[in-house]
């Protein structure tokens, strides 16, 4: 094994002719002694390009060693690293050493992967799942009086004629024999349906839709031809209106009815979503005779045959 003092010359030999590279790998090899390291730091400050020319010396007593140490450690203090070097270093280190903690840990423990792995994927699949559902917001139901809105007030003969509201005794809670299934509104249209429990549960209703031009009377039309259930399921209806037959084929889930609506006076259908109103907006009848007589009064005032009252 290499004395001290020939550790001490060979590194001193090292460093006279090392570069850049060479004093960074030196600095940063554990498997090198004391010695080496304290000769190539003394033969890096006496390489020919250093401002004190001076050859390397060569070593014959542990004395001198001791000496020439000493000034090496003086000198390294003048010559240090660049901090943002050992800064990068450092980063390396760490990151080379996690990385290898990790496919240690890994490598014994495969169930831990397992277990991580799956409360990742459910949280993701949360998030997911919350993202994913739609925030909508009701709108106001039709007959619903508009929060801070003033009343309108009119003086001497009305100019337009407003259609006939139902009656008072429609009013109320619904009856077993003609119970109300739902009104469904989106501010402009609006649909009801109701179930004659005396024709064997036959379903009956009316489509109401308002003109954006407040001057003009609504077109409402009774429901012909209805294929569904009108609670959950397929819903399909055709119907006449003022200037215009239409047809519909969508679903009703819950509170929205959503599907397709097609008209004559378009040449493609237009979707159609529809929110359930709120139970004290739904007109309720107690028997199929009073909803007749109501409809024929709407009918009259604004149905198919009825002229655009302006």
């Amino acid at each position: 094994m290499a004395t001290e003092v020939e550790e001490h010359n060979k590194g001193q030999e090292d460093g006279a002719k090392a570069t850049f590279l060479d004093e960074l790998a030196v600095a940063w090899n554990p498997l090198l002694s004391t010695a080496y390291k304290q000769g190539f730091r003394h033969g890096l400050q006496h390489q020919p390009e250093k401002k004190t020319p001076e050859k390397p010396r060569i070593i014959d007593k542990p004395s001198e060693a001791v000496e020439d140490s000493d000034e090496a450690v003086e000198d390294s203090d003048e010559e240090k690293m660049p901090w943002f070097l050992k800064l990068i270093i450092a980063f390396y280190l760490l990151i080379f050493t996690g990385i290898f903690l990790f496919l240690r840990w890994t490598i014994r423990r495969p169930w831990r992967v397992a277990m991580l792995l799956l409360l990742v994927g459910g949280i993701t699949l949360i998030l997911r799942e919350g993202q994913s559902r739609p925030t909508t917001t009701r709108k106001t139901p039709i007959g619903a009086p508009q929060p801070g809105a003033s009343q309108p007030v009119t003086t001497g003969t009305p100019s337009v004629e407003e259609p006939p509201s139902p009656t008072a005794a429609a009013a109320g809670i619904p009856r077993e024999e003609f119970p109300c299934l739902g009104s469904f509104s989106d501010g402009s249209v609006q649909l009801e349906i109701w179930r004659d429990e005396s024709a064997n549960g036959q379903l009956l209703g009316r489509l109401t839709i308002f003109s954006e031009d407040v001057s003009k009377s609504p077109k409402i039309g009774e429901l012909e031809d209805i294929k569904g259930t009108g609670i959950n399921g397929a819903l399909a209806f055709t119907t006449r209106l003022r200037g215009e037959d239409l047809s519909f084929e969508g679903n009703v889930n819950d509170d929205e009815v959503l599907g397709k609506l097609y008209s004559t006076r378009r040449d493609k259908p237009f979707e159609l979503e529809l929110w359930r109103t709120e139970r004290q907006y739904n007109t309720n009848y107690s028997s199929r005779a009073e909803w007749s007589k109501e409809m024929a009064r709407l009918l009259e005032c604004c149905g198919p045959d009825a002229a655009d009252k302006q």
